[in-house]
């Protein structure tokens, strides 16, 4: 009888380990797929944002300004019908303008510098929202690594 119970609690004791392993390895992989998950999304706004990578310089023609506003109103279209905020709003010459003004807007002529301002990212409970105005300390980036804001100002004459 005594063997028996001791015999029991062995059994006991190594099905309690048995599950303790199985959570072990269960928490492990739940962790990995995290990690991977996070890795593969900072790509994600990685490639998003080389499409505009192209166009940020000092001295811009007006025709790599309008291709870069093209590029961005269908970032724009396609990006409304996806999970992540991928809206692109542009800065010209100190205020928020749509792509297609700024496309009529920009001269022959005339070189621009295109750049991104900073690094800051915008918290997710602000990221739905239009930046009211825009300046240099406005929040260049989602929190999801999403390019925000685009700068655009005049250089003036080649």
């Amino acid at each position: 009888m005594e063997n028996a119970s001791k015999a029991l609690i062995i059994a006991g004791a190594i099905l309690i380990s048995i599950m303790i392993i199985g959570l072990g390895v269960a928490i492990f992989s739940k962790a990995k797929s995290n990690v991977n998950s996070q890795n593969l999304n900072s790509e994600v706004a990685q490639a998003q944002n080389e499409k505009f990578s192209s166009y940020i310089g000092d001295r811009m023609t007006a025709s790599e300004v309008k291709s870069l506003m093209s590029v961005i109103r269908t970032n724009n279209i396609t990006g409304a019908s996806g999970d992540d905020i991928k809206t692109v709003y542009v800065s010209y010459d100190g205020q928020e303008k749509d792509p297609a003004e700024v496309s009529s807007s920009v001269k022959a002529g005339k070189t621009y510098k295109v750049s991104i301002k900073n690094s800051k990212a915008v918290k997710d409970s602000d990221a739905n929202k239009d930046p009211q105005s825009i300046s240099d300390t406005t929040e260049a980036y989602y929190s999801n690594g999403y390019i925000r804001i685009i700068w655009i100002e005049i250089n003036g004459t080649k």
